[in-house]
């Protein structure tokens, strides 16, 4: 477990109320006084990763974010009805790919279809809500 998970993980029981102790496989971590501030700037960027989730959700599709990760290193899945019809993913040079299902196509032996690369998580998520009715919801 990496720092950032560890502030993540902070943050993440401050935001519930909980308490900041945590206990990980390598024993309890305990933040000094001073740390604090990290740990604030890490609830606040959880709860703005939240409301900005928010934004992505209408009557009909939703993007989740993969709750396994980190919000703002996390793939994401566009949902309708209950099933992934597209979502995002971090590529392996640290840009974004997202991309929406679509009928089978012979030519291409797909049946995704690429809304591009972007460079960051954000873009990638505004890029795939903006293409949700793109997705082929059969």
């Amino acid at each position: 477990m990496n720092r950032e998970q560890i502030e993540y993980a902070l943050a993440k029981q401050v935001v519930e109320g909980r308490s900041i102790r945590l206990a990980t496989d390598y024993g309890d971590i305990t933040f000094e006084a001073n740390e604090t501030v990290k740990i604030i700037h890490a609830a606040q960027k959880v709860l703005e990763h939240k409301l900005m989730m928010l934004d992505f959700k209408d009557d009909d599709f939703e993007i989740e974010l993969n709750e396994n990760y980190h919000p703002t290193l996390s793939n994401a899945f566009l949902m309708f009805d209950g099933r992934a019809v597209g979502g995002i993913d971090s590529n392996s040079d640290g840009s974004w790919r997202a991309d929406v299902d679509s009928e089978w196509d012979e030519e291409s032996g797909s049946d995704c279809s690429l809304i591009g690369n972007f460079l960051t998580q954000k873009e990638a998520l505004l890029a795939l809500w903006e293409s949700r009715f793109l997705a082929y919801i059969g």
